[in-house]
């Protein structure tokens, strides 16, 4: 199997099997083999692959409708990012009318076409709570409810998990986001792993500022450490501003505050340049929160 993709289908299904690295490839490749699969840094031979399809109790066509089901399922999380960043809803509702037509056809006839898989599960629920809190709907507490109440069942979450996590966390307690991220936070053992999932750094990030927003510095210090340490694509320039925003944050309480300052400010304004106005006011936001001087607050009052 050549196809770098390939390996990031695998790894997505074995998070939501809740199957450890180890469990699934004993016997059949080591674990570091298995992170260069999924991290496309190599490829396996057929025979190879095929046991591990069958030890995530697959069959191959199983697989493949896995495969092609994941990079719709990725495409979907990034409309509702896009539709979060611009307050554009219309494509999410006509997504959430898709997914309940398709769950209405499976309910009827379970065993024709019409799939219905535990991702279609979720994304659904994400959705539908993050429609619910950005129309300010009156029930909007009730579905992010069940949101947590399911996801508080897994020991594993997949990348796309922790992408619809990373969505909703901003109208959560911290109490009610540690409730999500505690098992899941246990069973990792590199940060460095590239087969970590890639929205864990968010998820992360988000917690390291309710943490300082609620004085307890201990536990932001303990977010911003994992923070530090998670591998992600050096070639990801969302990821290395994502990061500067961060690091930034942490010289405000710990360093040179006008220095902070004043690359919260230049980045601020980077992102303005990119066109990228969500980006900015996130970042003026956050100043806000946090009470950090920033020259863009007034300016966007």
């Amino acid at each position: 199997m050549q196809d770098e993709n390939v390996g990031k289908v695998i790894e997505d299904i074995r998070r939501n099997r809740n199957m450890t690295v180890e469990a699934l490839c004993e016997g059949i490749i080591s674990p570091s083999t298995y992170s260069r699969f999924v991290n496309g840094k190599t490829s396996l031979a057929s025979n190879s692959f095929l046991k591990l399809v069958f030890r995530l109790h697959m069959t191959f066509a199983m697989f493949l409708q896995d495969y092609l089901d994941f990079f719709r399922i990725k495409h979907h999380y990034a409309i509702l990012n896009n539709a979060k960043s611009y307050e554009e809803l219309s494509s999410v509702l006509e997504l959430i009318d898709d997914y309940q037509a398709r769950f209405a056809a499976f309910q009827k006839k379970p065993n024709t076409n019409h799939t219905w898989q535990v991702q279609d599960e979720r994304f659904l629920m994400v959705a539908t709570a993050l429609v619910k809190q950005l129309t300010n709907s009156p029930d909007r507490q009730q579905h992010l409810e069940i949101f947590q109440k399911h996801m508080i069942q897994y020991t594993g979450l997949s990348d796309n998990d922790f992408f619809g996590l990373k969505l909703l966390l901003p109208y959560m307690t911290i109490k009610e986001a540690e409730a999500i991220v505690k098992k899941p936070m246990k069973q990792l053992t590199s940060l460095k792993d590239p087969a970590l999932a890639e929205n864990l750094f968010y998820v992360c990030g988000i917690l390291y500022i309710k943490y300082l927003a609620a004085g307890d510095l201990q536990k932001a210090d303990d977010y911003y450490q994992m923070l530090d340490e998670i591998y992600l694509d050096s070639l990801d320039l969302g990821w290395k501003l994502s990061r500067k925003f961060y690091q930034n944050i942490h010289l405000y309480f710990t360093g040179d505050t006008d220095i902070a300052v004043d690359q919260l400010n230049k980045l601020s304004l980077f992102y303005t340049d990119l066109n990228l106005p969500h980006q900015s006011r996130f970042i003026v936001q956050t100043c806000r929160e946090l009470n950090i001087p920033h020259q863009e607050v007034e300016a966007m009052r």
